[in-house]
């Protein structure tokens, strides 16, 4: 009898082992991972009744697939157990990671009749140094003896209360997968980044809203995934305490805040749809509120609550501007709806359901949810702000249009006022010249009539002198038109001249000679200094350059007073010939020396008249100057008098010299 029950409990003991390991998952191989989802098994610990593994043990607990468990958004625990086996004869050293790298409270356990362990207790007040493993992964190292089966219980609690994702890997799968991880992170990090500068710059410097919600939007995108990563507990925080339990809902505060503003600004629902953009403040305002609490209180399941609420006005966001006529407004909703459908649904599905079905885990969906609209949303901003430059370009277009027409209205109007002003100038200085011509013709004949008149009434004592003197006003009429005629035709460009090769160290020298008999002839000292080579040559017209000097002599001997001395001064400086003319006093006023070469332009009119001569001396050699290609001007002299400068090109050639 004691024999048969011996033999009956040790069949029911073999069967239960072979039970046991038969639902027992093995250790993973070398460069092998296993997905523990299938083996694993789910309790949903509402009523917080078992606080560790022993009360669990000791109660009747049902575990149901992970298929079957129910995820809800409460304040509950959850227990997870899996059996593990190490059928190989050495000692082995497996992986596990949750599918999360933060986790808000985690006690695990590997459990067998002989013992119990404790291989991780943390929550999310934890340091980073309290990780079973350095690692911004949460890894769990799971050591079985060789042959020994032992149960993994997960007793947990997760922010928002989704499912873990078991995997399991050997040492070198862990390696890649750790590597991986970094990669990929590193790489989604870096491109948002790169995104925040580019953006962050614009919205400074063209302080644009939009720009600065977006920058704000990017900067909780960036620190969401480093806390999904568990960057923010590496770098940022890694003593953990209250900073680290509170940062995750202060992000997820900040999210829909800054979301909500630059869907606002982008679209300015202000202008074109006003009921619209008062359920977006309405939003916001609220989202404020719940993260002035957050510190002192968790409002978590609310924040969460408030997503699923607006999810419908994000619905018909993407709808209405779905039906926009602009590019950008139709991309932008492409963006949203990325959102709506990833964000949203795709979340709460996942926790619905345990995150059983998706082939990718809750954070990585988030992480990818988040970079794509980041792009959609940069490339949407990227297309307003071509549309908006083009736009800027065009009205810039217009305006510089508008300017130059205006432009070319005031210019039209300026060179009519000045038209204008030159012709009553032309017309004033035309009636001073025929007021001035009257003048000089009526004077000699003046005095020619009354000499007449004597002659025809016998009133003359000396007859031969009235003849003089009839012939000398003659001769002064003569030389008035013969000047006139010299004036008209220089001034219609068909005063002749005749251009040749001239040697100008035997011009100066015969000029010279001429000059010099003619001043002292007339009482005055004659000094000259002439500083050319013989080898000088100079295309002029050697007839009318005589003229020239043979005038302005002819005035300093007029204008001198004796004893007086005129001066001339000839030499060649950088390709030009300089030629001055100097006279002692008197002077002329400084004011004066412009209108000097003016026609008919006397600085005494009485003067002139006793000295005689037309007052179209110097025009004429104004003339004769500028058909040379050359420039003449007055200054007052070093001797007292004046000085008159003439500047010549001596290289120049005929043909220049023609093109007057």
């Amino acid at each position: 009898m004691l024999s048969r029950f011996h033999s009956i409990s040790y069949i029911i003991f073999f069967n239960f082992i072979i039970c046991f390991s038969i639902f027992a998952v093995e250790l993973p191989s070398e460069n092998n991972w296993l997905n523990l989802n299938k083996a694993t098994k789910v309790y949903t610990d509402t009523n917080k009744q078992f606080s560790n593994l022993n009360v669990l043990l000791s109660g009747q607990v049902d575990f149901v697939s992970k298929q079957q468990a129910t995820f809800i958004f409460s304040d509950i625990n959850h227990w997870i157990k899996v059996s593990l086996t190490n059928t190989q004869t050495v000692n082995k050293t497996s992986y596990l990671t949750l599918g999360h790298q933060t986790i808000k409270f985690l006690k695990a356990y590997l459990h067998n009749d002989q013992n119990t362990q404790i291989i991780a207790e943390l929550n999310s007040a934890s340091s980073y140094s309290s990780r079973p493993i350095s690692d911004p992964i949460l890894i769990l190292p799971i050591t079985l003896k060789a042959g020994e089966t032992k149960v993994l219980y997960l007793h947990y609690q997760m922010i928002g209360h989704v499912s873990l994702n078991l995997k399991l890997f050997s040492k070198i799968s862990m390696m890649e997968y750790q590597k991986k991880s970094e990669v990929k992170n590193n790489l989604l990090l870096g491109f948002l980044v790169a995104i925040l500068m580019m953006v962050g710059l614009h919205g400074i410097l063209n302080k644009n809203l939009t720009y600065l919600y977006y920058a704000g939007l990017m900067i909780s995108f960036i620190f969401l995934i480093c806390d999904l990563s568990a960057y923010n507990l590496k770098y940022f925080w890694p003593d953990g305490g209250i900073v680290a339990e509170k940062s995750v809902a202060i992000i997820f505060s900040f999210i829909p805040i800054f979301h909500l503003l630059f869907i606002r600004q982008f679209l300015n629902l202000k202008t074109y749809h006003k009921k619209l953009n008062i359920v977006y403040k309405t939003f916001i305002l609220i989202n404020i509120c719940l993260l002035i609490l957050t510190p002192w209180v968790t409002l978590l399941t609310i924040s969460l609550f408030l997503g699923t609420l607006v999810i419908p006005v994000l619905c018909y966001t993407v709808y209405w501007s779905f039906n926009q006529p602009l590019i950008a407004i139709k991309t932008f909703s492409i963006s949203l709806f990325f959102h709506v459908v990833l964000i949203n649904f795709l979340t709460l599905f996942a926790v619905a359901t345990g995150n059983y079905i998706l082939p990718i885990e809750l954070p990585d969906l988030l992480k990818v949810a988040y970079t794509l609209e980041a792009i959609f949303f940069a490339i949407s901003l990227a297309i307003q702000n071509k549309a908006l430059n083009e736009q800027s370009i065009f009205l810039l277009k217009k305006q510089t249009e508008e300017n130059k027409a205006m432009s070319n209205l005031e210019y039209e109007f300026n060179l009519s006022a000045q038209s204008n002003r030159i012709m009553k100038q032309q017309a004033i200085e035309k009636k001073i010249m025929l007021a001035n011509l009257s003048h000089e013709l009526r004077t000699p004949l003046t005095v020619m009539q009354i000499e007449i008149e004597t002659l025809q009434n016998d009133f003359s004592d000396d007859i031969s002198a009235t003849h003089k003197s009839l012939s000398n006003k003659v001769e002064d009429l003569t030389t008035l038109i013969s000047d006139l005629s010299q004036i008209s035709q220089s001034d219609i460009v068909s005063l002749e001249f005749s251009f040749e090769k001239v040697k100008l160290a035997d011009f100066f020298k015969a000029i010279d000679k001429e000059l010099k008999i003619f001043v002292i002839s007339n009482k005055l000292i004659w000094n000259s200094n002439i500083e050319i080579n013989d080898r000088e040559h100079s295309i002029l017209d050697a007839a009318k350059i005589r003229q020239l000097l043979l005038n302005l002599v002819n005035n300093s001997v007029k204008y001198t007073d004796q004893p007086g001395k005129v001066e001339l001064n000839v030499l060649i400086e950088n390709t030009m010939l300089y030629i001055s003319i100097s006279d002692t006093s008197p002077g002329v006023p400084h004011d004066q020396m412009k209108r000097i070469f003016d026609c008919f332009y006397r600085l005494e009119d009485s003067r002139s008249r006793n000295t005689g001569g037309s007052g179209l001396g110097l025009s004429i050699c104004e003339n004769i100057v500028y058909a040379h290609k050359g420039e003449i001007s007055a200054q007052e002299s070093d001797l007292g008098g004046l000085t008159i400068l003439i500047k010549l090109p001596f290289t120049c050639n005929e043909t220049d010299l023609l093109r007057i």
